[in-house]
């Protein structure tokens, strides 16, 4: 069921739209949102970008915008 399987709140095209380059970093933060995703700390695309900025700043690896 949908319920423990849903969509992926966030894909590697939103994270190209954000401006960043697929590599060892993307896949490290597509996993880290979709496991957020499926705790319940990341339902929408608003808290999976705010989990990306953050996680990028903490990782020292900048930070970039979210899609206006």
């Amino acid at each position: 069921p949908e319920e423990l399987h849903p969509p992926p709140v966030l894909t590697g095209e939103d994270l190209i739209a954000r401006g960043l380059k697929p590599g060892p970093a993307f896949k490290r933060l597509l996993d880290a949102v979709r496991a957020a995703q499926l705790d319940g700390h990341a339902g929408t695309k608003e808290q999976a970008h705010s989990l990306v900025t953050r996680l990028l700043a903490e990782w020292g690896l900048g930070s970039a915008p979210p899609p206006a």
